[in-house]
């Protein structure tokens, strides 16, 4: 996002990846623990997530003891499984993790959430999430990146006041984050600048390629 403007400082911001997705486009493998380049997504994206964040959790429903190592080092402050019944999606890994990461964290008010598939996360994506709200001028409470005409609804960057209204929406039966999104008048920031940085690994192939963008 390229701009002459002066913000106030981004403030210290809580890391959430996203890694409790079924991996239904490769064979129901949980994808946080797929190899890239020799290591497994996970550890791409913690490595590329904790530069910006003060504190990273996991919200993941597989394999969870696989993070213990990270628990005991102290990388990561904790993983939560969802709490809703079924598959409902990423709306409720957010709805699941979000009240125990906001009463863990009250000296923080902003969420930074990443999908576990984009190794290749770019290195300022909240403060560039960050500089898009205070550029838009709004009392808006969420920000969502954008490149190249498409929208990357999983990487955004939200208030913690919003999180009971995450689970009215699921309790409601709105488990689509695109659309919780638009209805919360999120704000659209233009990253086209990074756009190698969202390449997604959804697919096999992915992992050959280096990922879909």
């Amino acid at each position: 996002m390229a701009t002459n403007h002066e913000f106030p400082p981004c403030p210290p911001l809580t890391g959430l990846i996203l890694a409790g997705g079924a991996g239904q486009r490769v064979d129901g493998e949980d994808k946080a623990w797929l190899p890239w380049q020799e290591r497994p997504l996970f550890e791409h994206v913690l490595e590329r997530l904790t530069p910006q964040v003060a504190e990273v959790w996991v919200s993941a429903n597989r394999h969870l003891e696989r993070y213990q190592p990270w628990l005991d080092s102290g990388r990561i402050a904790a993983v939560v499984p969802d709490d809703w019944p079924g598959t409902p999606g990423p709306l409720a890994g957010l709805a699941s993790a979000l009240p125990r990461l906001r009463d863990a964290t009250p000296q923080r008010d902003w969420i930074l959430v990443t999908p576990v598939d984009t190794p290749c996360l770019p290195p300022q994506l909240g403060l560039h999430l960050w500089q898009g709200l205070q550029l838009a001028g709004t009392d808006a409470r969420l920000a969502v990146a954008w490149s190249s005409e498409q929208t990357h609804w999983l990487h955004l960057l939200m208030h913690k006041s919003l999180v009971a209204d995450l689970r009215t929406s699921l309790e409601g039966g709105e488990h689509r984050v695109h659309v919780w999104c638009r209805e919360r008048g999120a704000v659209i920031v233009d990253l086209s600048h990074d756009e190698a940085a969202f390449a997604n690994f959804n697919r096999w192939i992915d992992f050959q390629q280096g990922g879909a963008a």
